[in-house]
């Protein structure tokens, strides 16, 4: 089953949350189906609702106990293909992927 990732949703990796900008999906054909060697960190993530009588806004989990690599910042040639992504944060990425797909998230790092 594919993971129910999108763009707006909020990248949770242990006291630091992430906004996520933009989900790329890789088949996993011919890729490697783990991360094993190397280093990971467990994650989760989250997406806004808006309760319809309050109209208060939450965030809700959507997917948990995620196996992501690090936090890293973004490749120039990642960038480049990303150019609309004009932020005043940092932009990361990272990877995760299940039985199916990898996907690279690009995420705002408020630093």
């Amino acid at each position: 089953m594919a993971l129910d990732i999108e763009n707006g949703d909020v990248l949770v990796v242990g006291s630091s949350s992430y906004a996520i900008r933009a989900v790329e999906h890789w088949p996993l054909a011919g890729l490697a189906a783990s991360f094993g060697g190397f280093q990971t960190s467990s994650a989760s993530t989250k997406r806004a609702s808006t309760d319809g009588t309050t109209g208060k806004r939450t965030l809700a989990t959507v997917e948990s106990s995620l196996t992501i690599l690090p936090v890293m910042p973004l490749d120039p040639e990642t960038r480049e293909r990303f150019g609309d992504l004009a932020s005043p944060h940092k932009l990361r990425q990272t990877f995760l992927h299940d039985s199916s797909e990898l996907l690279r998230l690009v995420v705002e790092a408020a630093e």
